[in-house]
């Protein structure tokens, strides 16, 4: 529909959206400013709800994503620390002791490779 100029993938780094809902966001916009005789502030302001609901859309599709692919809660509680500890250059083991000494918390050296391998995660980077 639109004439594309090669700057969607900015345009979708700029607005949080992914570049495949781009187009879906401008022929929405471009309706609701359309249906409009007189395009005002308050309306251009109204259109941005658009993104809004399609942000918050983005974000629960991935929150859905990620909790069908992380079925532990405790791994998926304290991933961001696995990950974090992975790259620093810990081992498996070690970041299982490590989450048993700070939280608490049991995750098998294997339950944690299994993760790491499936993030594709790089060790020191």
């Amino acid at each position: 529909m639109f004439n594309t100029n090669g700057n969607e993938k900015q345009l979708a780094e700029s607005l949080h959206i992914k570049i495949e809902n781009v187009e879906e966001f401008l022929k929405r916009m471009a309706g609701f400013l359309n249906g409009r005789k007189i395009i005002s502030k308050r309306n251009i302001a109204d259109a941005f709800f658009i993104l809004q609901e399609m942000q918050q859309k983005e974000q629960a599709e991935e929150i859905k994503q990620l909790r069908a692919a992380i079925k532990n809660p405790i791994l998926l509680k304290y991933k961001e620390k696995i990950i974090e500890l992975y790259k620093s250059g810990y081992g498996y083991v070690r970041i299982s002791k490590i989450l048993k000494v700070d939280h608490n918390v049991t995750i098998s050296k294997s339950t944690i490779e299994r993760f790491i391998k499936k993030q594709e995660v790089k060790k020191y980077g």
